[in-house]
Order: structure tokens, then C-alpha cells, then sequence
């Protein structure tokens, strides 16, 4: 099934490649790249940012060449159309889970409200390209305006050190069992993502590749190199779930720039449900919406710990296994071309299916309860899925949804 939701090639030229590079490096920045370089920080020092930063980069930009033209992101999005979606929810949901826990203790309600609200208003701008066009630039460049100043404020940069420094949660060592994690989340994941394939569906050869180049190696690459800066800053809040008194001059940049940057995220990946799901799709994402709040509220004041971390930080990290495991091995086992042809398509989900439930308390293992040889041990089992899916008999092609 080839996708035809989003409109055909109208521009092409350097205006349009800036957009979609803006469009893609926002989009892409979202509650991973504003968050998870913190904990990356405490756990590995200033390494364990860039084994995040490097595969993240060229794996996201990587797709723009990958799929070299409209055709063939409409071929894959339309194929598989269903774990898209699937991609959208989790994203969606993971997004009002870090509002109602994180940006509440950094902002109170009222930034609560403004990251959602500001989603509902870009949901509606979405829906026409240029609303679409004014929603990135304005994003983006506020975000790059930001940036510049958070970059020489006092209290950027600290806490920074080198792998196996003093004050690291984790040894030096266990920063090698977490750069397969990275690669393989992020090296796949990118072919889920919806807005990524309405960027590629909507530009050139050409124009396209710039865009994914530019929009990942300058647009997203400043936005995470600005989390490394206020890394130090949100540790206590992240690590430990205590509200503190940022300055004033923090808090605001940081509220424009937090608040931007998820209602943006949620706004176009609402768009994209709502395209394909009609209103059950508007109705999908209000229900994540109040969902995903509520948990992460909830989250602040449950009391609990597990191996050292806080509930927030556990719920943090399990919606990461959706990243670290069950998208990227869609991607490994269903989506990348087996060595013989008409492979069967139903075979091929459920060996997803089956290593995706086996390597669950893997990753659990690894990403919460720190044990490192478990990564290896995900592996194998990926590994071993892939070649069973090159021994699945022959059959007629099947889409897989």
C-alpha cells in the first residue's frame, strides 16, 4: 500500500530545505533529547552524552538518504501504517507523562497547562503547511534564541566530566554496554516516525537530503549540545524529584524553551494521527493526554524506589524500552528487506512479537536494574530472531500492520 495522506511536491530550493531541516530538527528534539541527556550525564559524564549525540545524528539523518525519494517513505509508511501509529501514541503519551511530572515540579501547574495547550494550538496549525511553516519557525527560533543566551549564564556546564569521574553513578565500563543501545535505537526508530516521512514525502531527492542533513547536523545537534549546558542544572529534579528555585533568568529560558519544544512534538504527531484516524484519532490523543498527566503526576509522590531510583525515573526509563526495544526490533525483524523475497509478513510480526516479549525483562535488567551483561544478552536474542526470520518458508507477501 503506498501513502497518499500527505500532498505532492510543490517547492523545491534552499527556502524549503531550511524549513523541513527546522521542521525535522524540532520535531525530533522533543522530551528524549530535553531529558535524557541529564540522566546520561549523572549516570556516564560528558561521554555518555556524546555515545546519545552521535548515533542519534547521523541515524536521524541518515533516513533522508536511506529513502532516497517520496516513493519510497510512502511505500514504507503506508505498509506499515499501523506501527506508525503505534509510534505516534507512545510518543504522544510519553510526552504528558514528563509534563505532569517533570515540568510541574519546574513550572507548577501553570506550566503544565501551557506545554498542553501549546500542543492543542500547534495541532491546529498543523493542519495547513503553512501553519505548519510558522509553527517551526517561530520554534525553532526561539529555541535558538534560547540556546545562545542559557549558553553563557552562569550555572551552564557544571557537573560536566569525563567518563569515570568523581560523582558518576555508573563505572566507566558500563558506558560500552550502553552504546548498542544507542545505536540500534536510534539508527531504526527514525523509520517509524511519521513526521519524518511527511518531511520526506514532501520534498524533493535533493531538497530532501539537505533537509535531514541540515536539520540533524545543526538544528538538532544545537538543541541537545543546550541540554548538555542546563544538564547540571535539572539534575537534582530529575534524579531526585525535588522542586527547586531555578534562577529567574533559567526558568524562563528553560519554560519557553521546554514548553515549545513538546507542544511542538505533540502538535505534529496529533496531526498525523488525526490524518490517518479521523476523529478516533483527536479522541486517542486527548485520552493519552489526561493518561499520561496523570501518571506522571502521580509519580512525584508515590514514595517508592527501585534500585536506587526514583518512581519518576523508573517510569522514565520503561517508556525508553519502546525506543531501546520494541520499535527499533519492528524495524530489525519486519521492516529491513530479508535476503530471499515474500518472506512471510505474518511470520515476520510474530517473531517481533516473541522477541520483543523475550527481551522486555532484558532491557528492564539493563535500563533499571543495571545489570550489564543483559544488554548482551538482548542481543543475542535479536540476533537470533533475525536469522529466524531468514528461515521463515516462503509464502505470499504480506503487508504488515
Amino acid at each position: 500500500m503506498i501513502e497518499r495522506v500527505h500532498p505532492p511536491i510543490t517547492e523545491k530550493g534552499l527556502r524549503p530545505a531550511l524549513l523541513w531541516a527546522a521542521f525535522l530538527g524540532s520535531s525530533w528534539t522533543w522530551i528524549i533529547g530535553m531529558v535524557l541527556p541529564v540522566l546520561l550525564v549523572a549516570d556516564y559524564g560528558f561521554w555518555g552524552w556524546a555515545v546519545f549525540a552521535v548515533p542519534n545524528i547521523l541515524g536521524a539523518g541518515a533516513m533522508g538518504f536511506v529513502l532516497s525519494n517520496e516513493e519510497m517513505s510512502r511505500k514504507v509508511s503506508g505498509k506499515h501504517r499501523d506501527m506508525c501509529l503505534r509510534f505516534s501514541e507512545i510518543t504522544v503519551v510519553f510526552h504528558f507523562f514528563v509534563i505532569g511530572w517533570l515540568y510541574q515540579l519546574l513550572f507548577g501547574w501553570w506550566g503544565v497547562g501551557a506545554a498542553c495547550g501549546f500542543g492543542v494550538v500547534c495541532w491546529l496549525m498543523a493542519q495547513k503547511r503553512a501553519g505548519t511553516m510558522i509553527a517551526t519557525v517561530l520554534v525553532t527560533a526561539a529555541s535558538f534564541v534560547m540556546a545562545g543566551i542559557g549558553f553563557g549564564l552562569n550555572g551552564a556546564w557544571e557537573g560536566l566530566v569525563g567518563i569515570g569521574g568523581e560523582g558518576l553513578r555508573l563505572s566507566s565500563e558500563s558506558l560500552w554496554f550502553f552504546l548498542p543501545a544507542s545505536v540500534l535505537g536510534f539508527l531504526l526508530c527514525p523509520y517509524l516516525d511519521l513526521t519524518f516521512h511527511r518531511a520526506r514525502q514532501s520534498t524533493s531527492p535533493g531538497v530532501g537530503k539537505a533537509a535531514f542533513a541540515l536539520g540533524f547536523g545543526v538544528v538538532f545537534c544545537t538543541m541537545i549540545v543546550f541540554t548538555l549546558a542546563y544538564s547540571g542544572l535539572l539534575r537534582p529534579v530529575v534524579l531526585e524529584n525535588k522542586a527547586i528555585e531555578l534562577p529567574r533568568i533559567w526558568l524562563a529560558i528553560l519554560a519557553v524553551h521546554m514548553t515549545l519544544q513538546a507542544g511542538y512534538t505533540i502538535g505534529l504527531h496529533g496531526r498525523e494521527m488525526n490524518l490517518r484516524m479521523g476523529k478516533a484519532g483527536v479522541m486517542r490523543m486527548i485520552f493519552l493526554g489526561v493518561v499520561g498527566v496523570l501518571l506522571g503526576y502521580m509519580s512525584i509522590d508515590s514514595g517508592w524506589t527501585l534500585n536506587g531510583l526514583t518512581s519518576s525515573e523508573v517510569a522514565y526509563r520503561t517508556f525508553l524500552m519502546c525506543y531501546g526495544l520494541a520499535f527499533p526490533a519492528y524495524v530489525w525483524l519486519c521492516m529491513i528487506p530479508t535476503l530471499r523475497k515474500d518472506v512471510s509478513g505474518k511470520g515476520r510480526a510474530v517473531i517481533w512479537l516473541i522477541a520483543t516479549l523475550a527481551g522486555a525483562p532484558l532491557v528492564f535488567g539493563f535500563f533499571v536494574m543495571g545489570y550489564l551483561w543483559w544488554m548482551v544478552y538482548l542481543l543475542g536474542v535479536l540476533v537470533l530472531a533475525r536469522v529466524v526470520v531468514e528461515l521463515l518458508p516462503m509464502g505470499k507477501a504480506v503487508e504488515v500492520e
